[in-house]
């Protein structure tokens, strides 16, 4: 990843259409970066994403969700703080946010954002939660190398921009890249992505010359899906701002937070015992009434 640069004034741009030799340039760009930010023991990350969804009927859902983390390594350890605003489907409620937490050592813990509370995911889940934590930024960068071709290149006085766009692109291809990185959910989300067609993508990045860190990624989607009989279309947009590399950290979940989490597992029993209770209770109601009724 690279330290985020706030460029002023007017840049002059130089836009290399990806010819052998720039091919090269971009190659050698990406492996550069990689490289570095494999180094990288801590960084903050923000993130804002936008989605629209046609719902067929003239009328449209929009959802947007904003978010920072921080995470560092060795050992591997997350806070990320996010909030959600999902339109008419907050229920006048307003956004929703919650912050979770995650380490190697203590586990997964996220904030319960409608009752309060922490609750933790149980260690079942963990190898799951551990394989998508390390899913770093670096290893995002590498299924861009088997598209060397379809890259186009622009510098600034500062920084590289790479972008993958087109209207071609093999998205099963593309995401079947990300299948050998340990992402756990990549079999579903490939056989979900069997029913989306995509038809426009724009993948950009900047990667800093001076450190090669990447400091921005920004991804723009356009697909149409269908879903029991219905069609959707839908318009996705991913900004990412990195930053901070090396100056944050270590990441430490609070104790309170340890000592206060009740277990999702625990929580999910005492709920079922709750409902079979009322259950019996309602049939027992049921019996008597009817005894009653016979009485009669």
């Amino acid at each position: 990843m690279k330290k985020l640069l706030v460029l002023s004034g007017v840049s002059l741009l130089t836009l290399a259409a990806c010819n052998t030799e720039d091919a090269q340039d971009v190659e050698s760009i990406l492996t550069s970066s990689i490289e570095a930010m494999e180094e990288v023991e801590s960084y903050a990350a923000d993130m804002e994403m936008t989605q629209t969804m046609g719902m067929g009927d003239g009328e449209s859902l929009t959802m947007t969700s904003t978010g920072e983390m921080i995470m560092s390594n060795n050992p591997l350890a997350l806070e990320q703080r996010m909030e959600m605003d999902m339109g008419e489907m907050n229920m006048g409620e307003g956004p929703m946010a919650y912050t979770a937490y995650f380490s190697e050592e203590e586990g997964f813990f996220m904030e319960e954002p409608t009752l309060g509370g922490w609750i933790k995911l149980p260690e079942s889940e963990m190898d799951a939660i551990l394989q998508m934590e390390q899913m770093s930024p670096q290893e995002q960068l590498r299924p861009l190398q088997s598209y060397i071709s379809e890259l186009s290149l622009e510098t600034t006085d500062d920084e590289y921009i790479i972008t993958l766009s087109g209207e071609d692109i093999d998205m099963n291809a593309f995401m079947q890249e990300f299948q050998g990185l340990g992402v756990e959910g990549m079999d579903e989300m490939m056989e979900v992505m069997e029913e989306i067609d995509v038809s426009s993508l724009n993948y950009v990045i900047h990667i800093d010359k001076e450190t090669n860190y990447q400091t921005e990624a920004q991804i723009d989607m356009v697909m149409s899906m269908d879903m029991m009989g219905q069609s959707f279309d839908s318009e996705q947009s991913i900004h990412m701002l990195f930053r901070d590399f090396n100056e944050v950290g270590p990441v430490e979940i609070p104790q309170e937070v340890i000592d206060n989490a009740q277990d999702l597992e625990d929580m999910m029993d005492a709920e079922m015992d709750f409902e079979m209770d009322e259950d019996m209770e309602i049939e027992m109601e049921e019996d008597v009434d009817v005894e009653e009724d016979t009485e009669e």
